[in-house]
């Protein structure tokens, strides 16, 4: 059915059969010899094995076609069914010798008490080899838990329900996780779904940013990147958002956009078409939780500093002067009027990192040596630097 469809009709379709098995003795109706011959002939068919074939696979469908005419025939389909009936039965053999062609076989021919220990092992090293964090010493545990809920599925009479997706295996692996990977996989499972977004709710946005963190720094290897970066931009889309919260989203954003690739270095995308976030971000560098969220304003600034360096004409020059003497004003005024001590060392750190991080033309050890003087300063504030 799939083959006549006109969807398919420019491609090159095949269709495989795999099993581990080998073909069944011949038995009065089986046509197990002829199937045989086909397998073993599949690439070199003659004309008189197709002719066979065709009228085998004829009779099969046939019956089929005649079954399901009955089965499925109301007042409302009736003529649906009758047009799909005529253009079957006009069908050409060149049609049908196409098909004959378009099927092939596989078969192993390995014994049962061979098949099942060798079909495991494939398994395990297949699951062994999923980018997710999985461990090596249960593997077993994780196809006993992929084939209960295969056994599951195929047992349900709903079809929706008897889906088996990508999805849902990253899922029930990452729920015999870590409690990190049990909260994430129930977050994945809930938002996976999810294809609009219209009300701000701030519980809501922070479970997906702590997910897409999440995902940055333990998922990198999987393409869950790809939900989170569209609920990000949902997010940062949404005309409710809060500024606070828009500007994190954005960070998120841009750091997931452009993690990198774990087998090459490479980031996966690129920040060169968001300039106009990246002006959001930084135009409302008063809005944050607390004075810790700096240290996301030093880190991103120090990425748009390296892309324009790479990419000149990024951004305006002064623009990203304009953002660094902000960030560097904000701290020393800040170290000039601390709340208190803790304040002040936080303060001390964010200057180190500035000092450090940022102005990729100046040399690394001059930038090395004012991050260490800062961090220094410290030292003195901390009234037991070596407790117990």
């Amino acid at each position: 059915m799939l083959f006549v469809k006109g969807d398919y009709m420019f491609d090159d379709v095949s269709f495989l059969f795999e099993t581990n098995s080998g073909v069944a003795k011949e038995i009065r109706g089986n046509d197990g010899d002829l199937l045989k011959e086909w397998w073993q002939n599949q690439d070199t068919m003659s004309d008189d094995l197709i002719s066979r074939c065709r009228t085998r696979v004829k009779t099969i469908i046939d019956s089929y076609i005649t079954e399901s005419f009955a089965k499925q025939m109301t007042a409302e389909s009736k003529a649906d069914l009758q047009q799909a009936k005529i253009i079957y039965h006009q069908l050409a053999e060149e049609i049908w010798d196409k098909f004959i062609h378009s099927i092939k076989w596989q078969f192993d021919e390995i014994e049962q008490k061979d098949a099942i220990p060798l079909l495991l092992s494939e398994v395990e090293a297949l699951v062994s080899q999923l980018r997710l964090p999985i461990k090596s010493d249960r593997v077993s545990t994780y196809i006993s838990i992929l084939h209960f809920e295969i056994a599951q599925r195929t047992a349900q009479a709903d079809e929706e329900k008897r889906i088996l997706t990508n999805e849902l295996l990253d899922i029930l692996l990452l729920n015999d996780g870590s409690e990190k990977d049990r909260w994430y996989a129930d977050v994945y499972r809930r938002w996976l779904p999810v294809t609009e977004i219209k009300h701000f709710n701030v519980g809501a946005f922070y479970e997906v940013i702590n997910a897409a963190r999440h995902c940055w720094w333990e998922l990198y290897e999987t393409n869950h990147a790809t939900l989170w970066l569209q609920l990000l931009k949902k997010y940062i889309e949404l005309p409710e958002t809060i500024v606070v919260c828009r500007r994190k989203a954005i960070y998120e954003y841009l750091f997931l956009l452009i993690s990198p690739d774990p087998n090459t270095g490479v980031p996966k995308g690129t920040i060169t078409d968001q300039q106009e976030w990246v002006r959001y971000y930084f135009s409302g560098f008063e809005h944050r939780n607390s004075v810790a969220d700096i240290e996301e304003d030093i880190t991103l600034l120090q990425i748009i500093q390296t892309h324009q360096l790479l990419n000149e004409g990024f951004l305006h020059e002064d623009e990203i002067q304009l953002w660094a003497k902000t960030i560097e004003q904000f701290i020393t005024e800040n170290i000039d009027h601390p709340r208190d001590a803790d304040e002040l060392c936080q303060l001390y750190e964010l200057k180190g990192h500035y000092s450090f991080h940022l102005n990729p033309l100046v040399p690394l050890k001059d930038k090395i040596e004012a991050g260490l003087q800062t961090y220094r300063l410290i030292i003195p504030l901390l009234k037991d630097p070596y407790p117990g």
